[in-house]
Parts: C-alpha cells; sequence; structure tokens
C-alpha cells in the first residue's frame, strides 16, 4: 500500500526516479520516468549512455560537468535542470536531483535520484522572462524618464532617459533614496520642495496616482530644468499599501520657457496697447482743445 502511495504521489508530481550502478553501468527508471520520457511501459534504458543520447546537444557538457562533480565528490548531491528530446521529437525541460553512494573504500557505486518534468514551469519562465525583456525595451526606448522606488524609498531601477533628464549617471541613481542622488529642487514659485512633498513620495503614502506634477530642479551643472512627473503605485492583489511606484517624468523645459517667451510677449503687447490708447487719447483730447479754441476764435471774428 505504501508503495502503491509513493507512485501515486510521483504521478501527481509528475516525479520519477532513477538508479544508475556505476560500476556496471546500469540504469533503472522507474514506469513514472518511462511516462516523462514519452517511452513505452517497459521500455528499458539499460545504459547511463543511453540516457545521454537524449540530452538535448547545447546541454549535454553540463550535465556531464555536474555528473562529474557528484562522482568525484567535488559536490555533495546532483542537481541539474535541463532539456532532453524526446522519441517523438518534442523537447522536455526536466529537473534531475540524486546523490552519490560509495562503498567501504569510497568507491562511487551508485547515483540515485529524481526526474521531475518542469516543462510547464520552464516555459512559465520564458514567457515572463521574455515579457520583462520587452518591458525593458520598452522603457529604454522611452524618451521619458522613468524610476523605479521600493517601499523603502530606494530607487531600484531607472532607464537612460532618466539618466539625461536628470543629468546623473546611472550609479547616482540607482541604489539611492531621491533625497539622496543630490538634487536640489523647488516649486514653480521658487519655494523649496520638501522631501515628504516628492510626488513620488506622496504616491507612497496616499496609494494614489498623479498627474503632470511640476517640478523645477537644478542639475549638477547649475542648469534648471522643469520636469512634469506621473507617479504610479504598483499594488499587489489583496494588498492596500504599494510595493513599489513608478514614476515617469518629462523634461518640460522648453515648452515652460516658451510659456514664459509668449507671457512677456504678451506684456509687452498689452504695454504697448495700453500706451498707444493713452497716447491716442492725450491727442484727441489735445485735438478736441484745438477745434474748440478755433470755434471760439471764429465766433469771435464774426461778432467784431
Amino acid at each position: 500500500a505504501s508503495e502503491e502511495q509513493l507512485r501515486l504521489a510521483l504521478q501527481a508530481a509528475n516525479m520519477g526516479t532513477w538508479d544508475w550502478h556505476i560500476v556496471t553501468n546500469e540504469v533503472r527508471w522507474s514506469r513514472e520516468v518511462e511516462a516523462i520520457m514519452g517511452l513505452a511501459q517497459g521500455t528499458s534504458i539499460r545504459t547511463y549512455e543511453d540516457y545521454r543520447a537524449l540530452i538535448y546537444p547545447d546541454d549535454l557538457a553540463m550535465v556531464e560537468a555536474k555528473i562529474a562533480a557528484a562522482i568525484s565528490g567535488e559536490t555533495t548531491h546532483y542537481e541539474v535542470l535541463h532539456r532532453v528530446i524526446l522519441p517523438s521529437g518534442h523537447q522536455l525541460w526536466i529537473e534531475a536531483k540524486g546523490s552519490v553512494y560509495r562503498d567501504e573504500q569510497d568507491n562511487p557505486i551508485r547515483l540515485i535520484g529524481t526526474v521531475t518534468d518542469v516543462s510547464g514551469r520552464k516555459r512559465a519562465e520564458l514567457a515572463l522572462s521574455e515579457s520583462e525583456e520587452r518591458y525593458r525595451s520598452v522603457i529604454a526606448a522611452m524618451a521619458e524618464g522613468v524610476i523605479l522606488q521600493d517601499a523603502n524609498g530606494v530607487i531600484t531601477a531607472s532607464n537612460a532617459s532618466a539618466e539625461r533628464i536628470l543629468g546623473l549617471t546611472h550609479d547616482q541613481i540607482d541604489g539611492r533614496t531621491i533625497p539622496n542622488v543630490g538634487l536640489r529642487t523647488i516649486h514653480e514659485d521658487g519655494s523649496p520642495f520638501p522631501d515628504e512633498d516628492y510626488p513620488i513620495n506622496l504616491t507612497m503614502q496616499t496609494s494614489k496616482p498623479a498627474t503632470g506634477v511640476s517640478m523645477v530642479l537644478y542639475k549638477p551643472d547649475g542648469q534648471l530644468t522643469w520636469l512634469s512627473i506621473n507617479p504610479q503605485p504598483l499594488i499587489r492583489p489583496g494588498e492596500e499599501k504599494p510595493y513599489a511606484v513608478v514614476a515617469s517624468f518629462t523634461d518640460i523645459t522648453r515648452r515652460k520657457n516658451a510659456e514664459t517667451a509668449l507671457r512677456q510677449s504678451e506684456e509687452r503687447l498689452r504695454k504697448l496697447v495700453e500706451n498707444l490708447e493713452k497716447t491716442v487719447q492725450e491727442r484727441t483730447a489735445k485735438l478736441e482743445e484745438t477745434i474748440a479754441d478755433l470755434k471760439q476764435f471764429s465766433y469771435s471774428l464774426a461778432h467784431d
């Protein structure tokens, strides 16, 4: 009964057992291993070379190095993740673990362990890795600066645009808190920007996103730069507080300078119009006064 329970447990875990008699080079696989490898029940894998032939060529050197290390005593156990090519031609990911047994003279005589089909897990990992790589590529290509800050306030990631906009190197940004980055920041009105009021810190505290928050900073070279910042909280399902905040920001200095120049131009135009109106009023009043004088003079001539 206990043997049957073990067999059912191995099947449920998609796992099988193997036993390699090193001296005789005989390999014995359980039925579960045969099922994992897509072999007919009762198929005999008699030698290590038969198993070796199933290993994906690019993984062979790595697998044999792991086995050699275990047999030589360099490592205490055998553990390797590799691909195999099934008789059907399909590719499979397996995780093999085992221990070496030795005789009284400390010579290796058996390597016994388990094989687990981890193809599903590996496909998920590869899909996640590809997704993350696409995400990194998109972030790297963005003109906007992007930083990721964890719950402790430490910047854990940034893109090249963030370095360019802030005027800092990767090493000057990553692994630091925003106050320790060393940038002087102010509000639009010129008043200091307290650390706790930084948009990314407010989003971490309130769990609320924000859009288009303006901030003025001075780069290390003293250049004044306007930023428009958009912090977004990252919250795990079932949790209320963010585990991180991602913030994108854009250099809007040119826009702000253009807006300032436009305001100044409009102010000059307004003053010009006011002066023109004043001049017209003054000249109109003088003209009216002259006309009145002429009328009075004409009246005087007519009655003389």
